[in-house]
């Protein structure tokens, strides 16, 4: 408690009241099992920034990704038991790894520490890392709070009910001046808030009285201060542990604390004066292509593309087959997929994001089926001699260099992304320009044969 003591007494900086925003880097670490499997969805994780985002956004604070990604982990011990002495040692070289410069947060299967109940996610001081267990970050309700609360003890708040963490109201009378902790329980009256609980005189006093409580209905549950005054606890406030409010929040005095902290040397760190594009995106991408409802003409060469969004950097495609979802980001307009299965529905989605934005909802899914024909890997490095310029171009001429697979003449064929034959010909070394194409922007293929072998190239076209 002596940095809380230390915090209470310094000054605002002038640029906390300035009323501009701050930008604090974070860098989550997607932790799964040595095999790969139990990692939670980047789809969570970008909500859950989304609703961090907007639990800070009163203190004018906003957290982005660092480095624009996230980062995945395969480990047994970190996955179900980082508290353990070799959890702890595994996360502080991963967090090493990952570089200064950022809020450490690992999203775990398991973060019980040990102590009564089933711990939602902790804040290692030792470490300067925040661990949550993955379902609350799944969790609509859950994410609201737990990591802001996480978020709270990173910038040294302690509980509202500080004093009472490991030994919460039982339903007896207290007769004892101090908390089950040895610290000095606040009074229902706050008259002794100064030196108290949590030490937070804005902050009503709390014995852990959420603990137990059923949901966040008002508190009415008999719990006295040792002069015999009821208790009044603010069940909304992110340092308490009242589950399921509609909204939670910092007090004045608490998110002065928060403010002061990231003042100090301690957090030079996150003091990298970076600033992220924060506005918000609006717009949704429409397909570009395979058309909606298509079947492409290849299974294991096949192109996603949309349109640009305002304000986006990156990219996260849902793609769904059967039962089955997978998971992609990207930071260009277009995904090449290489590994889908013959003959099969798809449906698939877009969401944007910047590092900062993360709340745009998904787009609209489209589908398409893949065809039974495959490009082999010979074609593709075939297809790799062959070059053509410009590429992206504007979809009216195409050159094209065959020097070092033309004989005497070539077919060639030219493909749409739905696998329709659009324009053919024949070339040689004197006539390599494919004029008057007039193609709208999207992914093609030029099939080329040859004295009996096919290739292929693929090129884009731009507006």
């Amino acid at each position: 408690m002596k940095n809380l003591i230390a915090l209470k007494k310094a000054p605002l900086s002038s640029s906390a009241r300035s009323g501009d925003f701050t930008y604090i880097p974070i860098i989550f670490h997607l932790v799964a099992n040595s095999d790969g499997e139990g990692r939670i969805r980047i789809e969570s994780v970008l909500d859950q920034l989304c609703a961090l985002n907007e639990n800070f956004e009163p203190l004018k604070i906003k957290f982005y990704l660092k480095n624009s990604e996230v980062r995945s982990l395969n480990d047994n011990t970190i996955y179900s038991n980082p508290a353990s002495a070799a959890g702890s040692t595994k996360i502080s070289l991963e967090k090493n790894k990952s570089g200064a410069n950022g809020i450490n947060i690992f999203i775990t299967d398991n973060a019980d520490t040990g102590s009564e109940g089933t711990t939602l996610g902790y804040y290692s001081p030792s470490q300067d890392v925040i661990v949550l267990k993955k379902s609350i970050v799944q969790n609509d309700t859950q994410r609201k709070f737990v990591l802001a609360h996480e978020m709270g003890h990173f910038f040294s708040l302690p509980h509202t009910f500080n004093g009472w963490d490991q030994e919460p109201w039982d339903g007896t009378p207290v007769t004892q001046a101090n908390s089950p902790g040895g610290i000095l329980s606040e009074l229902a009256d706050s008259s002794n808030c100064e030196i108290a609980g949590d030490m937070i005189c804005d902050t009503p006093a709390d014995y852990n009285l959420g603990f137990g409580w059923d949901g966040c209905r008002d508190y009415d549950g008999g719990c006295a201060d040792i002069s015999g005054q009821l208790l009044a606890p603010d069940e909304s406030n992110f340092m308490g542990y009242f589950l399921g409010c509609d909204d939670y929040y910092f007090s004045e005095m608490q998110k002065e604390i928060i403010l002061k902290d990231y003042d100090t040397g301690r957090r030079a760190y996150l003091r990298v004066n970076y600033m992220p594009n924060d506005v918000s995106i609006t717009e949704s991408p429409s397909v570009v292509g395979p058309a909606d409802n298509s079947t492409t003409t290849f299974y294991n060469s096949v192109e996603l593309s949309w349109s640009p969004v305002e304000n986006a950097s990156h990219y996260l495609i849902e793609l769904t087959q059967g039962l089955f979802k997978f998971y992609y980001t990207t930071d260009e307009t277009k995904l090449f997929l290489t590994d889908l299965k013959e003959d099969k529905a798809y449906r698939w989605m877009v969401k944007p994001y910047s590092d900062v934005y993360t709340c745009a909802d998904f787009s609209e899914s489209f589908s398409f089926r893949t065809g039974t024909m495959t490009t082999s890997t010979n074609q593709i490095e075939l297809g790799d001699e062959i070059n053509i310029f410009p590429n992206p171009n504007k979809g009216n001429n195409l050159n094209i260099d065959l020097n070092n697979v033309v004989s005497d003449y070539v077919n060639y064929e030219i493909i749409d992304i739905n696998g329709s034959r659009l324009f053919s010909g024949i070339l040689n070394k004197q006539i390599t320009e494919i004029s008057n194409l007039n193609l709208i922007p999207g992914f093609y293929l030029i099939k080329f044969t040859q004295e009996n072998v096919q290739f292929y190239k693929k090129f884009i076209v731009n507006e």
